[in-house]
């Protein structure tokens, strides 16, 4: 409700808001307004549903997903070995650095691994899953059919859900 009043001196009416199992919180607003119009008022309102936690404000899209196969990980499999892998803006860094073609992609969220955390460390090389602003995007990156990463060359695939 907090929200709702917050927003509507500024002539915005929320339909509902609710969490998904991935811990994003959805905002849906009357249809004559869109997300994009909202995202300027998200100053006015996250602190009623976050507190002062971060947060990252998105408008919903239909986003497209590449997996990236073959990525080192930042293990080198001997006493050196870092304690963490790649953090994702060091593979997004990556892929734009070695790859002048990739400068006008726009990645929207972040690089994630597909291999759970916990085994990474047992992996010098394991696969990543992009998500890229259009479909368009998505289409070249998989077109292209490879990047250059980390000096080796890693193939690009379509993403499926599970």
């Amino acid at each position: 409700e907090l929200v709702k009043r917050s927003l509507a001196d500024y002539g915005i009416q929320i339909n509902a808001i609710h969490w998904n199992s991935r811990g994003s919180c959805i905002i849906s607003t009357h249809p004559s307004f869109t997300a994009k119009q909202l995202l300027p008022y998200v100053e006015h309102f996250t602190h009623h549903l976050l507190g002062s936690t971060a947060f990252t404000a998105i408008p919903d899209s239909d986003w497209t997903q590449v997996v990236i196969h073959g990525v080192h990980t930042g293990y080198l499999g001997g006493v050196d070995t870092p304690a963490s892998p790649y953090s994702s803006s060091q593979l997004i860094d990556e892929i734009y650095k070695n790859n002048p073609a990739t400068q006008s992609l726009t990645f929207v969220r972040e690089a994630r691994w597909l291999c759970p955390k916990d085994q990474i460390s047992a992996k010098l090389h394991t696969s990543i899953v992009v998500t890229l602003e259009s479909k368009e995007q998505a289409n070249y990156l998989r077109q292209v059919d490879g990047l250059s990463m980390f000096g080796q060359f890693v193939r690009t695939i379509a993403y499926r859900e599970r």
